[in-house]
């Protein structure tokens, strides 16, 4: 598990980004669908794309992305936290 919190040129949080690694591949799908079925359930239905799912929060000026970024020999996934549009949601 790591986290990497970005700031603004206000020293304000502009971004979180979460990075989640697993020792097993066949664990990242169940704790996916855990993270996307609690996500739904706070911020409503998420948008589904071929890499990632994300939400567009509440404020209307941040938005949420879950991605799987497994490699074949670090499984794993990644959230973030940002502004819509912000390049860390890419």
């Amino acid at each position: 598990f790591r986290s990497l919190y970005t700031k603004d040129s206000d020293g304000k949080v502009k971004a979180i980004i979460i990075d989640v690694y697993i020792e097993k591949q066949s664990t990242v799908g169940g704790l996916l669908n855990e993270f996307k079925s609690y996500f739904d359930k706070k911020y409503g239905q998420g948008v589904e794309t071929e890499k990632a799912t994300s939400w567009e929060l509440p404020d209307k000026v941040n938005s949420l992305v879950i991605q799987n970024v497994s490699t074949q020999k670090d499984p794993g996934l990644k959230i973030v936290f940002a502004k819509i549009g912000d390049k860390a949601l890419q």
